[in-house]
Formats: structure tokens, C-alpha cells, sequence
């Protein structure tokens, strides 16, 4: 019977790494052939804020998988937001010319874009800490909107070993929720009282099988319910 339930776990578990890598690999493909592209680049070296050619760009990302990401922004290396495009209901929306551009601390202090500005290829990204989508009030949005982010290096068209910014692709994390949510529900034969939880570098639970997402994802921001 421990054999039996061994294998039984050891499949279950196969599957989901499968599927958590199968999506974290299109997402990082999706960051990279947006940060290789010969108009980023050439848009990156003009340093013009809010320019309409990266924020096209940054829009028919967004259109093309509007349920995969939250927005879309290109970061220079002092950190400021020089352009970000951002989906409202699968909507893209552009800044407009009266855009200021800004900073974010949370983003300019995070790990990931700090390693982002030292690397050394085209092909690097880094993954920044889960979080939920916060209102202007600083109060997470409802229903809770989990994320995470991408960072890849922008290089000039010459490829020097300094990037000239960071595009940040913050990523919606529903699918992922799913992917660990769901063996229980599929699996008619699955054991009584397995549980899949899955945890970030910082030990937050950011999906549990047998557990409300109200009950676990306030902690990605220190809030409890």
C-alpha cells in the first residue's frame, strides 16, 4: 500500500512540475522575444519617455494573451518607468502624452531588477517575489489578483555588456494557482487527505489544493484576514 501511494504521489506530482514548467516557459519566451526585438532595442537607445512605437508593442502583448499578464513596463537603469502599458478587463491601456514618468522603490529595490541591470545576456530574466495587485489605497483588489514578475535585460543593438533598462512583465498568476489547485478535482481515485501546496523563495503558501486563495494570499502582503 506505501508503494502504491509513493508512485501514486511521485505521478501527481511529475504532472504538476510539468505543467508549472511548461507555463513559466512560455512566459519567459513571451519576455525574451519582446526584449530581443530590433524595435525595443532601437526605441531603448533614443531614451524617449512614453514612446508610442515600445507601447504598441507593449499593447499587442497584452491583446494577444489577455488573460496571461497584468502590464508591461520598460525601466531604465536609474529606475524610472519610461513606458507601461497596462490591461484593464483584457483591455490595453496606453498612457496618454500628458505621462509622467516615474519610480517605484518597490520595483528599483527588488532583487530581480537589480540582477537584471548586472547581466550579461540577451538571454537572462529573473523572477521577482509573488504579490496581489493593490488599489490606490494600498488595499488589495478584489477579487485577489496574485502576480509575479519578470525581468530581462535590454541591451543596444550592439549588444554591450551594459543594459540600457529593464522591460517587466508582471505576470498573472491564476494559472499556476490552477495548475495545483485542480489534481484533487480531477483525480477520482486520489488518495483521501492529500493536499499540493506550493510555496515561494519566502515560504508564502501561493497555492494550496484544499484551501481558499482568501486564506493563504493575504500573507503575500502582510495582510491577514
Amino acid at each position: 500500500i506505501i508503494s502504491t501511494l509513493a508512485t501514486s504521489h511521485e505521478s501527481a506530482l511529475s504532472r504538476i512540475e510539468a505543467e508549472l514548467i511548461s507555463d513559466l516557459n512560455r512566459t519567459f519566451q513571451d519576455s525574451q522575444n519582446i526584449a530581443n526585438s530590433r524595435v525595443l532595442r532601437l526605441e531603448a537607445m533614443l531614451l524617449q519617455v512614453n514612446s508610442t512605437i515600445i507601447n504598441d508593442l507593449f499593447a499587442d502583448a497584452i491583446r494577444l494573451k489577455p488573460s496571461s499578464y497584468h502590464a508591461l513596463q520598460y525601466i531604465n537603469r536609474n529606475g524610472i518607468i519610461y513606458n507601461e502599458v497596462v490591461n484593464e478587463r483584457g483591455i490595453p491601456k496606453i498612457s496618454g502624452a500628458s505621462y509622467v514618468p516615474r519610480t517605484n522603490k518597490n520595483i528599483t529595490q527588488s532583487q530581480a531588477f537589480q540582477l537584471a541591470l548586472q547581466a550579461l545576456s540577451v538571454d537572462d530574466y529573473y523572477i521577482g517575489d509573488f504579490s496581489l495587485l493593490m488599489d490606490a489605497y494600498g488595499i488589495p483588489v478584489q477579487p485577489l489578483q496574485p502576480y509575479f514578475s519578470v525581468y530581462v535585460p535590454i541591451f543596444d543593438m550592439d549588444n554591450s555588456r551594459i543594459p540600457l533598462g529593464v522591460l517587466r512583465f508582471v505576470v498573472v498568476a491564476d494559472g499556476i494557482l490552477n495548475t495545483v489547485n485542480s489534481p484533487i478535482v480531477i483525480e477520482s481515485e486520489a488518495p483521501a487527505g492529500r493536499d499540493f501546496v506550493l510555496l515561494d523563495n519566502n515560504n508564502h503558501v501561493i497555492a494550496h489544493s484544499n484551501a481558499s486563495p482568501q486564506d493563504y494570499l493575504y500573507d503575500l502582503v502582510g495582510v491577514h484576514e
